[in-house]
């Protein structure tokens, strides 16, 4: 739901302010991706919702390897 182009700035203020950061870009994938029941909510109210269970499940292992660090 945001823009590519406000992505790229996003990662260019990171970058020139030298933050150690790691973005993960699901391109295809709707908002509330890793709620299993935003693709009903989607289609009840005709909104940009849908699980994705890779996004999901990859956000998820990323967000785990980060606490972990």
């Amino acid at each position: 739901m945001v823009p590519v182009k406000q992505v790229a700035g996003f990662v260019e203020e990171m970058t020139a302010a030298s933050v150690d950061f790691e973005l993960l870009s699901f391109p295809s994938v709707m908002h509330s991706f890793t709620n299993p029941g935003s693709t009903t909510l989607g289609k009840k109210y005709d909104m940009p919702l849908a699980y994705d269970v890779h996004a999901d499940q990859v956000s998820w292992a990323a967000l785990m390897s980060m606490l972990a660090q």
